[in-house]
């Protein structure tokens, strides 16, 4: 108390416990968090943090007091520089001071890998690393083209993306620094993931919407999922013709309402209906997130649905022949 007296709105210091146990750990953390209240909102800020000597453990509470500065905080943080006292390396009674700021870099590109490969975002990666000059421009301008086109879902911006990613691959498993042990492994994954190989070109559309759906789905971004999905199937009953009469959703949904109150289908006419159901199910809850209707309560239900249509839809859109065969019986574009 007596120095805070003393340094009021200079220095401030404050008591913390041994750490030995979890309430003493988490009573430190409240009490180093509360350092941010010593700034507003308004202005912006740089921090120091300085490990030299003291416990050992303070070095991870600094980087703990770090990371939720930068990600967590709303006030307008910027680490500025991390110092080390590193009594090991201590040579003639002089202890080194290192300056650690490396390790902002590396966990900076930790967070860039990971919001890349969740979600297809380079955009921490080029904004926070933008002077890093280990990996070349073309795969910096490639890398914000990917993840446009992943997040407007404008699947032949994504096709072609995808196709100069793969006439990069050189190039991206040259790149050095903390780069390398992250972009190329999770753009090659992607490549892996979403080349789907195709010679026909509308077919290689429809698989590729099935595949994103999936991995919407596994990334909980269920609207995304939904249009996929819903288009998909579409694209795999016109073949990719243009639609101008909505023909292909009429036919599923007809194939719906044929057989959503039979209960003796055969296995074909299973098979034909789950199509119908899909497409019917997926554009409901397609049209209850777009106009944000509020019509389902317990949304829990949709998304189960929107999980497993999305594992069964790309083996579904391998059997373009059942398609043909229920048009013949049924001729429902015929008649449309």
């Amino acid at each position: 108390e007596k120095f805070n007296e003393t340094f009021k709105d200079k220095v401030k210091g404050i008591v913390i416990k041994y750490g030995v146990n979890p309430k003493e750990i988490f009573r430190n953390f409240d009490l180093i968090i509360k350092i941010q209240e010593e700034f507003n909102e308004k202005e912006e800020y740089e921090v120091y943090l300085d490990i030299t000597h003291s416990f050992r453990s303070n070095a991870f509470w600094m980087f703990l007091v770090m990371t939720y500065f930068t990600d967590v905080s709303n006030k307008n943080i910027k680490i500025a520089g991390i110092t080390y006292g590193m009594y090991e390396a201590k040579s003639e009674n002089v202890t080194p001071i290192v300056i650690l700021k490396p390790f902002l870099e590396i966990l900076n590109w930790i967070k860039g890998a990971s919001e890349l490969k969740q979600y297809g975002n380079s955009y921490y990666i080029l904004e926070n690393l933008k002077n890093n000059n280990n990996i070349p421009k073309e795969i910096k301008t490639e890398l914000e083209i990917f993840s446009n086109t992943m997040n407007m879902n404008y699947i032949g911006a994504l096709i072609e993306s995808i196709d100069r990613l793969k006439n990069l691959k050189e190039q991206i498993n040259e790149i050095s620094g903390p780069a390398k042990h992250i972009v190329p492994e999770v753009l090659m994954k992607f490549i892996e993931d979403f080349d789907l190989k195709e010679e026909d070109n509308i077919k290689r559309i429809y698989l590729l919407q099935a595949t994103l759906a999936k991995w919407h789905c596994e990334q909980r971004r269920y609207a995304m999922a939904a249009i996929n999905i819903s288009e998909a199937i579409v694209t795999f009953v016109l073949k990719g013709k243009f639609d101008p009469d909505n023909d292909g959703q009429k036919w599923l949904k007809e194939v719906y309402k044929k057989y959503s109150n039979q209960s003796d289908l055969t296995d074909e006419e299973k098979q034909i209906f789950k199509y119908g159901e899909i497409y019917v199910e997926t554009v409901r809850i397609r049209k209850d997130v777009a106009h944000s209707l509020g019509k389902q309560v317990n949304i829990n239900e949709d998304i189960k649905k929107l999980e497993n249509y999305s594992n069964e839809i790309v083996s579904l859109l391998r059997k373009p022949e059942i398609i043909k065969e229920f048009e013949e019986r049924l001729k429902i574009l015929e008649n449309l």
